[in-house]
């Protein structure tokens, strides 16, 4: 059963995870836990960090527009539906260029997290081979160990 990681490792780990230069496998170490548990806290914060821009977009996109023209609508049980024609939301500027800038920060992590990655296959196939390797290791000691026990056993 995986343990659980305190919430104030996680908070460090979200910590350096922000700073530049400081890749999961040196964070796994430093802290202490497994690079899986690095990876899935960067998925964490990565995901509620996008999940708070795009809440903001909307409330600005939604809250910036008026909802009805300064006239009471003729029918009072009727919504108004003043710039409500399609569905599509406007952004700001300001919007605009701040998920802009979050994309282009996405778009450098994830270079960097593919670097990481390759690296991490490449260290995962060296082990391999080497488990691979020491398993054949292995087998030969023990078919040794066989011929030994049974000269042994003849001798006697």
């Amino acid at each position: 059963m995986p343990r659980r990681i305190a919430d104030d490792v996680k908070e460090e780990a979200a910590e350096m995870l922000k700073r530049e230069g400081t890749t999961q496998r040196e964070i796994a170490q430093k802290l202490k836990i497994s690079p899986s548990s690095v990876s899935k806290i960067n998925q964490d914060k990565l995901s509620s960090s996008r999940r708070s821009s795009i809440s903001e977009a909307r409330f600005v996109a939604t809250s910036s527009r008026s909802p009805c023209s300064p006239q009471p609508c003729s029918i009072p049980p009727a919504p108004c539906v003043a710039n409500q024609s399609d569905n599509s939301q406007q952004l700001s500027h300001a919007d605009y260029e701040q998920i802009k800038k979050g994309n282009e920060e996405l778009k450098k992590r994830n270079a960097k997290l593919s670097k990481e990655n390759k690296e991490l296959k490449i260290e995962n196939e060296k082990l391999r081979k080497e488990s691979e390797r020491m398993e054949k290791k292995l087998d030969d000691k023990e078919k040794q160990l066989d011929k030994l026990i049974e000269l042994c056993g003849k001798r006697k």
